[in-house]
């Protein structure tokens, strides 16, 4: 492992220890796989279940199934338009509609992305908020068998408050494991503003993908 690998992993461990620190903080893992299949040169389908637990207090939250349509517009371009069930024990149901639009460049060894959503919610069982949302990443690719990224996921909530209501700050990886799968983990330290005390939630996040 490289020098730069090294050092990455040795700052997540730090991250995830002063994250654990916080015992009147959340930490709540979301659990995935998902499956990608090309349906020509342009078009992906892409099935995503995702299960989350509450790690403090060792219980089950809920399950949403992603179900997502890519469309690759040129090597720098693509869309993507995704809808999420959430299924909520004991609760009312939620539904969310998502319309995504990424840009992404290679510098060097690194890749940056930028993603900007439209994140809808369809109020069928209970009021969601709206939100307009910016994700800009960087990944180094330059090491084949580990890809650290960083990032910010900032979440500026519509529906009459027009304000910045949370940011996501993500540490993590993408590990490619065989020539059709790969395995995602990532750390969100979310920290949610705005509010008469900031509030923060520490979220796990570890996906396997799997390309048809």
């Amino acid at each position: 492992m490289e020098r730069r690998i090294k050092n990455f992993v040795l700052l997540l461990i730090f991250c995830s220890g002063f994250a654990w620190q916080g015992a009147a903080q959340d930490h709540t893992t979301w659990t995935s796989f998902s499956v990608s299949k090309k349906l020509n040169d342009k078009l992906t389908a892409v099935f995503k279940p995702i299960f989350r637990h509450n790690v403090s207090t060792s219980t089950y939250i809920n399950y949403s199934p992603d179900y997502m349509l890519k469309y690759k517009l040129n090597n720098a371009w693509s869309f993507q338009v995704l809808g999420r069930s959430w299924i909520v024990p004991n609760g009312p149901d939620r539904q969310f509609l998502w319309f995504d639009a990424k840009h992404s460049k290679n510098f060097g060894d690194f890749n940056l992305s930028n993603t900007f959503r439209l994140h809808g919610a369809i109020d069928r069982f209970v009021e969601d908020a709206d939100f307009l949302r910016w994700h800009p990443y960087i990944k180094w690719n330059k090491n084949k068998r580990i890809q650290p990224l960083a990032g910010l996921q900032f979440f500026y909530q519509m529906n009459g408050r027009n304000e910045l209501e949370r940011i996501r700050y993500v540490l993590g990886a993408h590990i490619p494991l065989l020539d059709r799968h790969t395995l995602q983990f990532q750390y969100w330290d979310e920290v949610f503003y705005n509010r008469p005390e900031i509030f923060r939630v520490n979220v796990w996040v570890i996906n396997l993908s799997y390309t048809l």
